[in-house]
């Protein structure tokens, strides 16, 4: 029985660790600034993107069959644009660490915007193509959609990337030490 939806360990294993640090951070009294917002901004789409993709995989693996496939498909694009803004606030994060100037932080939340409703937009108007092999329980999905999610994350892990060589130079941001190891 535990054998058929083999499918969805991973998915498991992410809830619950998402949820473990999810309760760990939020049970704490934390300081209020820029930094620890996006961070908890993270969790909390962590935690969401892991009670999503447990909820998807496992209604894929109960209920998928022609007449739900529209419905699986329009999820995946959510699920798709849950990473898209996931790795946006990554990305401003990782430029909160680095420049402490609210007018550059201003510049990076605009991009992030604009880039992220670009991205979104592009996922839902590309096809999305859905595979189930009932036989050995798995489910995937790729299309342009994917594409778009992929060409996204590496955008922006680029940019991340960037502005890590820039500030490579800048040792005196001692927070920001981590990033030179990425």
């Amino acid at each position: 029985m535990l054998h058929e939806y083999s499918n969805l360990y991973f998915p498991v294993c992410s809830l619950i660790v998402s949820l473990l640090i999810f309760v760990l951070y939020f049970s704490k009294k934390n300081i209020k600034n820029s930094e620890t917002k996006l961070y908890s901004t993270l969790l909390k789409l962590t935690l969401l993107e892991a009670i999503f993709t447990f909820s998807l995989t496992l209604s894929v693996h109960l209920f998928f069959n022609e007449s739900t496939t529209l419905y699986f498909a329009i999820a995946n694009k959510i699920l798709y644009s849950i990473y898209i803004i996931w790795i946006s606030i990554l990305f401003l994060y990782f430029s909160n660490l680095s420049y402490e100037d609210k007018g550059q932080m201003k510049i990076f939340k605009s991009i992030t915007i604009i880039l992220d409703t670009i991205l979104i937009f592009l996922i839902f108007l590309m096809p999305i193509e859905l595979v189930y092999l009932r036989s050995e329980k798995i489910s995937n999905s790729y299309g342009a959609a994917s594409i778009i999610l992929y060409i996204g994350c590496a955008l922006y892990i680029f940019l991340m990337s960037v502005i890590t060589l820039i500030n490579y130079k800048d040792s005196s941001n001692k927070k920001s030490m981590f990033l030179y190891f990425y």
